[in-house]
């Protein structure tokens, strides 16, 4: 069983610590457990709870209203207002409940429901990236363990592999994009919603995935001389240092355009070659494909 401190509580449900605590004492919705050095922590149905609550106090409900209800209450007024919702706070509330709870079905209705609403690509513009953000936010605060973010980014890369499938139109301008990862950098997300985008658009689409060496360009480049590079550098565990990467690129291919993203990226102050661009986040890439 998973423990967690108030700090933590805090850290996923974004109520304050003495927030908290003035539900447990004064309407008893939650009770904590004690660690052997008496200390306060919660385990997996606490956290789900106190997301499930946030939610309905977001929407309106008072706390005192929400105490009153048992747990089939409180799920069908959960479920209602994230059907109502069109504000994303809750819905990514939601999403976190659902993965600590390793509730794919209910991750996957969510999410198609919010498709249906909005469409595919503003799902992933919206929300998708959103709560990833979050899961990475806990994963780095401890509030979340790994197994849980492996779950959760499965289940979109899932999303994300069969969108891109099912999306390849015909255009007679279709440009070769190459789509990488280098060997260290396993954050596919952001390459997978590029290579939909591009499908999407007609172009051709060499997809190498994660972890490449950069010793596999050469042999790609002489048999499908591509137009364009997509890469992200988002962990900085990277093999082969970003300068050296970016100098590869200017040295070796310079006639080739490379588009890169990442947060290790945007914060490189180094010399960044004529034909490599860093883009803020894949939206950016999105409005460069509408002028190509």
């Amino acid at each position: 069983m998973a423990r967690y401190f108030i700090k933590d509580i805090e850290n996923i449900s974004g109520i304050k610590a003495h927030t908290i605590r003035i539900w447990e004492q004064r309407y008893n919705l939650i009770s904590p457990k004690r660690t052997e050095t008496n200390l306060r922590f919660y385990n997996d149905e606490d956290v789900k709870l106190i997301l499930n609550v946030s939610i309905l106090k977001d929407a309106g409900y008072r706390i005192s209203d929400i105490a009153a209800l048992n747990q089939r209450d409180l799920m069908e007024k959960v479920n209602s207002v994230i059907d109502e919702v069109e504000g994303k706070d809750s819905i990514i509330k939601s999403l976190v409940a659902s993965t600590y709870d390793l509730n794919e079905g209910e991750i996957n209705k969510t999410l198609s429901s919010h498709i249906i609403k909005n469409g595919f690509e503003a799902t992933v513009l919206d929300l998708i990236f959103p709560f990833l953000k979050k899961i990475g936010q806990l994963w780095m605060s401890n509030s979340l363990h790994p197994g849980l973010e492996h779950f959760a980014t499965n289940i979109i890369k899932n999303k994300l592999q069969i969108a891109a499938e099912g999306k390849q139109i015909k255009n007679y301008n279709a440009k070769k994009f190459l789509l990488f990862l280098p060997e260290g950098e396993h954050h596919e997300i952001s390459l997978l919603f590029a290579s939909y985008l591009l499908k999407a658009s007609g172009h051709e689409v060499v997809y190498m995935g994660s972890n490449t060496p950069m010793a596999n360009l050469p042999n790609v480049f002489k048999d499908w001389l591509p137009d364009y590079i997509f890469t992200s550098i988002t962990t900085g565990f990277t093999q082969l240092p970003l300068e050296k990467m970016l100098s590869m690129f200017e040295e070796n291919w310079s006639s080739i355009k490379v588009f890169m993203t990442g947060s290790r990226a945007l914060e490189f102050k180094g010399k960044i070659p004529e034909n490599v661009q860093i883009l803020k986040d894949v939206s950016a890439f999105k409005s460069i494909l509408e002028k190509l």
